[in-house]
């Protein structure tokens, strides 16, 4: 599990609101293997070294990750 930076969908921040590196640690806690990425970007770079064929990468979030989807799913030759 890769957790990138936590982002605005486009609402007012209310505070109080843990980044993607906090989120990363609390749920480590339970989970074996999750990493904090960062960016989107560096997230996209990094499933573009680490995915091999036959793979399945979910992605969870608002708007921003219209960013990346389309770019990783031309890179891994599929259709999203």
């Amino acid at each position: 599990m890769i957790i990138c930076d936590v982002y605005s969908a486009g609402e007012t921040d209310p505070g109080g609101i843990a980044g993607g590196q906090q989120l990363a640690e609390a749920v480590a806690k339970r989970h074996p293997n999750v990493q904090y990425g960062g960016s989107l970007e560096a997230v996209s770079d990094r499933l573009q070294q680490e995915l091999k064929p036959g793979d399945l990468a979910l992605f969870l979030g608002a708007g921003n990750l219209s960013q990346v989807i389309p770019d990783l799913a031309v890179y891994f030759n599929t259709s999203i």
